[in-house]
This record gives structure tokens, C-alpha cells and sequence, in this order.
């Protein structure tokens, strides 16, 4: 669907605004699908029509998934569990 050169800068794009997390992990909002805890925050970086969710704790980022944002709220929902 996208040329050699265009996905190349789509995934650059994508590892650039993940790599920031560990400076501002809290600037994104927060997923309106998943509850975040006390302890656990769900937070979404959105590009173009791409969705990383991630979780936010005390001590460590995880990405969770990479998904396009016309995918059913009920596939979010059964992520972490």
C-alpha cells in the first residue's frame, strides 16, 4: 500500500514519538477504552490513523500494541487482560 520510501518514514515517525516517552510519558491522553489504575495508566500516542498504546508505572513505559484507529473498542478492552 505504501511505497518503500513512505513506510520507512511512517515507522521512523512512530519509534521517534516512542523514544520521547521517557522524557514526558504523561503528554499523551489517556486510552478512553481501558481504566487506568492508581498504579497504571493507559495512555495513546496517535499518528495519522495508527494508535500505540501504552501503559504508564512508577518505574517502566511498556508499548502495548500498534493498531489502526478503526479497530472495535472491545479489541482494546481484551489487551491486558
Amino acid at each position: 500500500m505504501f511505497g518503500k520510501t513512505v513506510s520507512d518514514k511512517f515507522i521512523r515517525d512512530i519509534r521517534l514519538k516512542i523514544a520521547l516517552l521517557g522524557k514526558q510519558p504523561d503528554a499523551n491522553p489517556k486510552n478512553r477504552f481501558i481504566d487506568s489504575t492508581e498504579r497504571k495508566t493507559y495512555r495513546n500516542i496517535i499518528h495519522k490513523s495508527y494508535c500505540v498504546l501504552y501503559s504508564v508505572t512508577s518505574s517502566t513505559i511498556d508499548v502495548i500494541d500498534i493498531y489502526h484507529s478503526s479497530r472495535s473498542p472491545e479489541f482494546i478492552q481484551t489487551l491486558e487482560k
